[in-house]
């Protein structure tokens, strides 16, 4: 679907070979890459969202609350990055900013979401390189201000938990 609107519609000006941090990826990413990979993110943390608002089973509620803040968190730091980069155009600008407002509200008072607190433990341990290794590795990198990739920065950190 982000294909087809970006098919359609100019969500960003053109040129610039910036490369800019995604949370899901170890690798910095285009802007159109991180455009598309803050979509689909979004789809992910609604999906996670519904999933866990009828999930019954203990176990699969925590892994449903853990993918849920991991996806939703991601798509948000990306979209923020998306929001600063000054390359958006208008359509761009709007549509991110949608984007960025529907993963503000999603989830609200839901269970377990009682407090910022509360989401900001469940982003460190869904962070946590301590966890059992049930998916996927990978490094984080180091970004500037503005999510931006920089090669003064490119040694990787710790490992975290990502889905491939």
């Amino acid at each position: 679907m982000f294909a087809a609107v970006l098919h359609l519609f100019d969500l960003f000006e053109p040129g610039g070979e910036e490369r800019y941090y995604a949370p899901w990826r170890p690798d910095p990413r285009l802007l159109i890459g991180l455009f598309h990979g803050a979509y689909a993110h979004l789809g992910v943390a609604e999906f996670w969202n519904r999933h866990r608002a009828v999930e019954q089973d203990p176990e699969e509620l925590a892994r449903a609350h853990a993918q849920f803040v991991r996806r939703r968190t991601g798509a948000r730091e990306a979209t923020e990055v998306l929001l600063s980069s000054g390359r958006l155009t208008a359509l761009g600008q709007h549509f991110a900013e949608t984007m960025l407002r529907t993963l503000e509200t999603l989830g609200k008072h839901s269970p377990g979401e009682t407090s910022a607190l509360g989401v900001s433990r469940r982003v460190d341990a869904a962070r946590d390189p301590r966890l059992p290794l049930t998916e996927c590795m990978v490094p984080v990198t180091h970004t500037n201000d503005v999510g931006l990739f920089s090669e003064s920065t490119a040694e990787a950190g710790p490992l975290v938990h990502d889905e491939c």
